[in-house]
């Protein structure tokens, strides 16, 4: 079983309200996620500043018609990496991505530590984000060599949001 270690770091309170979007409708699938519908569409591309670390979007599922991303971090360096549950979900704007944030919201600071060629497991709560337009999204996140080399590093996964 891959091991991950998390340790409390910060608590950041803010608040946020979602409005009526719901990406179910988008996707025209309901409140349950069902892989034979390809209902997302996750980018076959790795896209990392980190040479070895990324993350992959594995599945999304609805808890009362908000999105749950379910997302694998992969580290295939000789390095610990640390990464929290902080992320952004921003849209594609010609050349620009663009914030889909809909206000601030609560995050507790979670820093999680991936060992050495491991991969683990990590959710995204979609609820705090519009999704009300048609495009390309990412999910983006950051990381931190956790080694005296130190350094850190970003990498994000993409995915479709269209109607019926």
């Amino acid at each position: 079983m891959k091991r991950i270690l998390s340790l409390l770091v910060v608590l950041s309170v803010t608040v946020c309200l979602l409005g009526g979007c719901s990406i179910a409708e988008k996707l025209g699938i309901g409140k349950k996620f069902d892989p034979t519908t390809k209902s997302y569409t996750p980018s076959k591309e790795i896209y990392t500043t980190g040479e070895g670390v990324y993350i992959t979007l594995e599945s999304v599922e609805f808890v009362d018609g908000q999105p749950i991303f379910n997302v694998d971090w992969h580290n295939e360096t000789d390095r610990l990496i640390c990464f929290g549950v902080g992320y952004q979900i921003e849209m594609k704007n010609g050349e620009n991505w663009e914030s889909r944030m809909v206000e601030d919201f609560p995050i507790i600071e979670i820093a999680c530590m991936l060992y050495p060629r491991e991969t683990g497991r990590q959710t995204y709560k979609g609820q705090f984000f519009d999704f009300s337009d048609n495009g390309t999204y990412r999910l983006f996140v950051e990381f931190y060599f956790s080694d005296e080399q130190g350094g850190s590093g970003t990498s994000y996964t993409c995915f479709e949001v269209a109607d019926k």
